[in-house]
C-alpha cells in the first residue's frame, strides 16, 4: 500500500513569483493546448522519454496511479509517480510537439496548472525549451525545493518568437536511497496573456485582498462629498454600499499578490 507524504506547502496563483510575474493574466490567444483528456497517453505528437530503460518510473495520467487530478486543471492530470516504486533512480520526460511560437507577439507565454510535492528534497523538476526539435536544452524553471509548488506557472517566452520550439517536463533524482513523491501537470497552453480589469482591486496594488475590503469598511455608509476615500464608491453613484462591497468580493483572491 502507498503512503503519501503530508505536503509542505508552497502554493503560486496565476503567475509564478520565480519566473517573471504577468500582472493578473487571462487566457488571450491559444497557440497551443493539452488537457490530457483524450484518452491515449502520450497524446499525439508528444513523448514519454525514459532516460533509464531500466527505471519503471515514467510519465503517465493520474488515474493510472490510482489518484485525483489535485491540480485543479481538467479531468485528468499527467502525472510521474516515484512514490509507486520506493527508493529506485529515475530520469523521465515528457516532452510536447512542435509548437510555432508567431513572431511579434507580446506577452506570449507557456503557462500550465501543476502540483509538484516533494517529499525528501532528493526530487528535481525542470521546465525546458528546444529550438532545434530536442536535440538540446535550456532550462526555463527548475524546483529543487521542500515545500510543495503548486498553482498556474506562467513562462514568457519572448526570446523565441518566431521559433518552432519543443517543451519539457522532467523529473528526475540524485539518490535512489531517497523517498520521493510526485508531480502532475495539466491544462498546458501557449497563449497571448493580457492585463484583465480588476474593479475590486482599489489599493491598485494587482491583487484583491484585505487592503481593498478595507477601503470600502472605512467609508462604510458615506455619501457625497462626506466620502472620506473616493475609491470606495467603486460604481460612483454617491454612496458606499453593498454594491461597493460586492465589487470587491467578486474579484476577491483575484490577481498577483505583491511580493514580500
Amino acid at each position: 500500500m502507498k503512503t503519501r507524504f503530508q505536503p509542505r506547502r508552497l502554493s503560486y496563483c496565476l503567475s509564478i513569483v520565480l519566473v517573471g510575474v504577468l500582472p493578473a493574466i487571462a487566457v488571450g490567444q491559444v497557440v497551443f493546448q493539452e488537457d490530457f483528456d483524450g484518452g491515449g497517453f502520450p497524446p499525439p505528437g508528444w513523448i514519454a522519454e525514459n532516460y533509464l530503460p531500466t527505471s519503471p518510473i515514467v510519465w503517465d495520467v493520474n488515474p493510472v496511479f490510482g489518484e485525483a487530478n489535485l491540480t485543479d486543471g481538467s479531468s485528468m492530470a499527467a502525472m510521474i509517480d516515484p512514490v509507486s516504486y520506493r527508493q529506485q533512480d529515475y530520469d523521465a520526460a515528457l516532452i510536447s510537439p512542435t509548437v510555432v511560437l508567431p513572431a511579434g507577439q507580446s506577452g506570449l507565454q507557456l503557462s500550465f496548472v501543476t502540483v509538484f510535492e516533494p517529499w525528501s528534497g532528493d526530487e528535481f523538476a525542470e521546465i525546458d525549451i528546444s529550438i532545434d526539435g530536442g536535440i538540446e536544452w535550456t532550462q526555463l524553471e527548475s524546483w529543487n525545493v521542500l515545500e510543495s509548488v503548486d498553482g498556474m506557472i506562467a513562462i514568457p517566452l519572448e526570446s523565441y518568437l518566431g521559433q518552432s520550439v519543443r517543451f519539457r517536463f522532467r523529473m528526475s533524482n540524485g539518490d535512489h536511497r531517497a523517498w520521493d513523491n510526485y508531480w502532475q501537470i495539466d491544462d498546458v497552453l501557449v497563449s497571448v496573456a493580457q492585463e484583465v480589469s480588476l474593479p475590486g482591486d482599489l489599493s491598485v496594488d494587482g491583487y484583491v485582498d484585505i487592503i481593498d475590503l478595507n477601503i470600502i469598511l472605512i467609508c462604510w455608509g458615506q455619501t457625497g462629498p462626506a466620502i472620506s476615500d473616493v475609491r470606495a464608491d467603486c460604481n460612483g453613484d454617491g454612496f458606499v454600499d453593498l454594491i461597493d462591497l460586492n465589487t470587491v468580493l467578486i474579484d476577491w483572491g483575484k490577481g498577483t499578490p505583491p511580493g514580500p
